[in-house]
């Protein structure tokens, strides 16, 4: 929900009424959600956040996030995942689908120097394509750019 501030406030973000606000880059627009009921906890919920952890603890090098980014401008042209905005959705996206395809290998785990030691596919954007982990689309060839 599209949320309008009184006072000229430019921006706000936390939780305040049941509702949690935030910046959204892309839009340009502050948004406004519910907060969850009762988060109940689960082992999957459990497992999610130690993934989503190590995925963030990975740090992307800046020519990698950069290269997600050219990547998704290029799917976006081609009329995939219009509703992605950013490189880290994409980069998880890669990273769950290489979960998907190696299931002997735990992203929850997983680090960076593993990656780049055992020429895993995630590595770069071009070997993702490659490997069928993200989709073909003109161009993907130059981002060669090392995790």
């Amino acid at each position: 929900m599209i949320v309008t501030l009184k006072f000229d406030q430019k921006a706000y973000s936390g939780k305040m009424d049941g509702l949690i606000y935030y910046w959204h880059p892309r839009y340009k627009k502050l948004l406004a959600r519910r907060l969850p009921e009762n988060p109940r906890p689960s082992a999957a919920k459990q497992r999610f956040a130690q993934v989503a952890r190590n995925l963030k603890a990975l740090q992307p090098s800046a020519a990698f996030q950069a290269d997600l980014l050219a990547y998704l401008r290029m799917l976006q042209e081609e009329g995939y995942y219009p509703k992605l905005n950013s490189w880290y959705l994409l980069f998880t996206k890669l990273m769950f689908a290489f979960a998907d395809r190696y299931p002997d290998i735990d992203i929850g785990t997983l680090t960076k120097q593993e990656i780049i030691d055992g020429s895993l596919s995630c590595r770069s954007v071009k070997s993702a394509v490659e490997d069928l982990l993200l989709p073909r689309v003109e161009g993907y060839e130059t981002l060669v750019a090392v995790m």
